[in-house]
């Protein structure tokens, strides 16, 4: 145990034994017999053992039931050690400054990113070489000396959508470390290096596995900035009214055509809770506006061919085309 332990450092554990059925069973039988019901059970006695005799070796550990550092079973009958060392969790908000990154890898569409790759992928098995999860979490895995790592965001953007403000919130998971405490200021100057000009963090704090849930489940408003063009502009303040009308609106929204693949074909009823900052240039609008969490914003101007409504086409009676989007805010208060 100590062996596979060797490199790594915790200070908290939680330690089993399993022992045979039949062994189980014999222990009973002799309870009944003699009569020693409330005697030390054998696993119990053999666990306590166990523990102090690990304890000789290593003062520092300290034996707890919930939420230790590594977790050590042993098969009473083979004798076989499992050690498995829990991950540990950082939380933090990133700002997306590409437009060519995905959040989380993406497999190759070649060979679905099967181990060693492809021609197509350069032999990386991923349809894009960079992704958030991984300018975040491969400076932190190789610091930390984890096997791999998880990402959980609160939702995500395209990778074509800058995401800015205070940043996405989310949860990295990092797996089977063999360093359990750092600096996080260290930690933050190498994601920041590691993804300049791509991403970038202004702090981690630790956190347990609860905070994954409570980001995948958070419903939080979000501020955007969308430009697109229009065919045909007409009065450039009647256009500015008409956008302007969506503010308050709820929307009715079919899944779109371009996620159809993965998502359920459904209406979704959004709230539009504000429109404000419309601005025109040529033929072009800008516009910023706030809406109720998974609001497809591409959509909402363009229509997606009748499947949002209303939406900033059909108030407008013109065909809408994006040129891009940026998350601007995700509310979290």
């Amino acid at each position: 145990m100590f062996e596979t332990l060797s490199e790594t450092k915790f200070s908290t554990m939680q330690f089993g034994i399993h022992l045979p059925k039949e062994l189980v069973q014999e222990e009973d039988r002799v309870r009944s017999k003699y009569g020693s019901q409330g005697s030390y059970p054998l696993k119990g006695a053999l666990v306590e053992a166990i523990h102090h005799r690990i304890s000789k070796i290593n003062k520092e550990v300290e034996f707890v039931k919930e939420r230790p550092d590594v977790m050590v079973l042993v098969d009473g009958l083979t004798l076989r050690v499992d050690v498995d060392v829990r991950p540990i969790f950082l939380y933090g908000r990133y700002r997306k400054l590409s437009r060519e990154i995905p959040q989380t890898r993406w497999p190759c569409r070649a060979c679905r990113g099967r181990a060693g790759g492809c021609e197509s992928c350069k032999g990386t098995g991923l349809q894009y070489p960079d992704s958030v999860q991984d300018l975040i979490g491969e400076p932190i895995r190789k610091e930390l000396g984890a096997e791999d790592t998880s990402f959980h965001g609160m939702g995500r953007e395209d990778i074509d959508v800058r995401c800015l403000g205070s940043g996405r919130p989310f949860v990295l998971e990092v797996k089977r470390p063999l360093v359990r405490e750092y600096q996080l200021d260290h930690l933050v100057r190498l994601v920041n290096e590691n993804g300049s000009g791509k991403v970038e963090l202004d702090d981690l704090i630790w956190t347990s596995k609860k905070k994954v849930n409570e980001v995948k489940q958070s419903r939080s408003e979000k501020t955007y900035t969308i430009r697109f063009s229009v065919d045909d502009l007409g009065d450039e303040e009647e256009a500015k009214q008409a956008i302007l009308s969506l503010s308050g609106k709820v929307i009715s929204q079919e899944t779109p055509k371009r996620v159809s693949h993965r998502r359920a074909a459904k209406t979704r009823k959004r709230r539009v809770s504000s429109v404000n900052k419309v601005s025109v240039e040529g033929n072009e609008i800008e516009m910023t506006l706030r809406c109720e969490a998974g609001t497809y914003i591409k959509e909402l101007v363009h229509s997606d061919e009748g499947r949002t409504s209303p939406s900033v086409k059909s108030v407008m009676g013109s065909e809408c085309h994006v040129i891009w989007l940026d998350v601007e805010e995700i509310h979290t208060d």
